[in-house]
């Protein structure tokens, strides 16, 4: 089982977010953190999870899917290449 942590963003005002949320429901065990932010004990890994988020949101929304227990994180197509390339950058850093 993975700990998941799973964050999207509603940009379109018309966003069905019911279906988000069964989206994520759908993955195991979760608990809502905040409006977009979830905790969810799962089998699915990053990836798998993003694609079932990921085709409830709008196409311009963006979803990110950190596996907690692999260290391991998922991002859609959406998310600014900058914060894609920083994350990549840091993720393996040691602390200073």
């Amino acid at each position: 089982m993975n700990n998941l942590l799973i964050s999207y963003e509603a940009k379109s005002p018309k966003q069905n977010n019911e279906g988000v949320t069964q989206a994520i429901q759908s993955l195991g065990d979760c608990v809502k953190i905040n409006d977009s932010f979830w905790y969810v004990r799962s089998a699915k890994n990053a990836a798998d999870a993003l694609a079932v988020v990921s085709k409830a949101c709008d196409p311009n929304n963006a979803a990110c899917v950190v596996d907690a227990t692999n260290e391991v994180i998922a991002l859609d197509t959406t998310a600014p290449l900058e914060a894609m390339s920083a994350i990549r950058h840091n993720w393996n850093k040691g602390l200073a």
